[in-house]
């Protein structure tokens, strides 16, 4: 099997206290993932959970609070997710 996630910001740059959205899809073998539990990790800490929705989709809202760099990334768990699955790590300069 093989999964993919998918992650999208609205922005790569960003203001403090100013919003992101950052969308994705989660698919096991280009089927979508339905209610798998995400989490949204900045900097290595969780600050977000959501569940995908029929299509595989999830959409997370978050703001910096601080000047700086950031590194975002999110992570699948669902009874058809098992723990390894590719998280999805970018870079997200700010």
């Amino acid at each position: 099997m093989s999964y993919s996630i998918t992650l999208t910001p609205t922005k790569t740059v960003m203001k403090v206290e100013e919003y992101i959205s950052l969308a994705g899809t989660v698919y096991r073998n280009s089927t979508p993932v339905r209610s798998a539990t995400m989490y949204l990790y900045v900097n290595n800490s969780k600050v977000a959970e959501t569940t995908t929705d029929l299509r595989g989709s999830f959409l997370f809202t978050w703001k910096p609070s601080v000047a700086g760099r950031y590194q975002i990334y999110v992570e699948a768990y669902a009874p058809s997710v098992p723990p390894g699955a590719p998280r999805y790590p970018p870079a997200v300069p700010y």
